[in-house]
């Protein structure tokens, strides 16, 4: 279960999801003998992306959620699989959204995130992107 809440936080951290907190995330488990399952699906991302305006930072270079993110990986010595993104995924997931959104701004805010996040994993060698 913990490389489902890494996901979580990759995603997180990728698409500016400023509410992550302990009470924002939950299990699954077996009704009859309560063992813990998986971790339950990502949910509470209303205070993602866009959801206060435009960043003025598209690059994200001083990214504070990046900075944290690779701060904890910092103390990971084994293998992470970072999911794979990519523009064509993530106008997939802006046209699914049927919002009128800047989608040039958003793939583009993304895809900086995602890119400083897999430079400094390959840097360390510590990930294989799936």
């Amino acid at each position: 279960m913990a490389r489902e809440y890494l996901d979580i936080l990759f995603l997180d951290t990728i698409c500016f999801n400023m509410d992550r907190h302990t009470e924002n995330y939950g299990f699954l488990r077996d009704p009859e003998t309560g063992v813990f399952l998986s971790m339950a699906p990502n949910f509470d991302n209303n205070i993602a992306l866009i959801s206060k305006g435009y960043p003025s930072d598209i690059e994200r270079k001083n990214d504070l959620f990046i900075h944290d993110f690779l701060e904890l990986f910092d103390e990971i010595t084994e293998s992470y699989h970072i999911p794979v993104l990519n523009e064509d995924l993530i106008r997939l997931a802006i046209l699914n959204t049927n919002i009128e959104v800047d989608a040039d701004y958003i793939v583009k805010f993304i895809l900086n995130g995602y890119n400083q996040l897999t430079d400094r994993f390959r840097q360390k060698a510590i990930i294989a992107i799936d």
